[in-house]
């Protein structure tokens, strides 16, 4: 009596994993991968300013990669050394070195702080 409890158990323990196993994997990492959304990578970039465009809130800077346009948001931060400054400034330290960490979706990359160093040295006088 025992020996056929135990098969018994056995087989249906074997039948439930055998059986839930494969399609529960299946089903579920199909929604994990269906239902993940697309995020943003978080990136930086570090190059001169070449300028902002206050109308568009785009501030352009050249760096290694050529001239790149990153939008600013209302909750960006914007600091110059360990001055925190507002879009208003950025117009006037065109040269200025800078640091833009931003997310990137598709094309358009969206700047969540701007860093900005150093005078510009074209405005250096000798």
């Amino acid at each position: 009596m025992r020996k056929f409890v135990l098969a018994s158990s056995v087989a249906v323990l074997l039948a439930t994993v055998a059986g839930a196993g494969p399609s529960a994997q299946t089903s579920t990492s199909g929604k994990t991968a269906a239902s993940a959304p697309a995020t943003p990578k978080a990136l930086s970039a570090t190059g001169k300013i070449v300028g902002f465009d206050n109308a568009t809130k785009t501030l352009t800077l050249s760096t290694a990669k050529g001239e790149e346009k990153f939008v600013l948001g209302s909750s960006a931060r914007l600091q110059e050394g360990a001055k925190t400054i507002t879009t208003a400034n950025l117009s006037g330290l065109a040269g200025y070195q800078a640091k833009v960490r931003y997310t990137a979706s598709g094309s358009n990359k969206s700047a969540e702080s701007v860093m900005v160093s150093g005078g510009a040295r074209a405005k250096s006088s000798k």
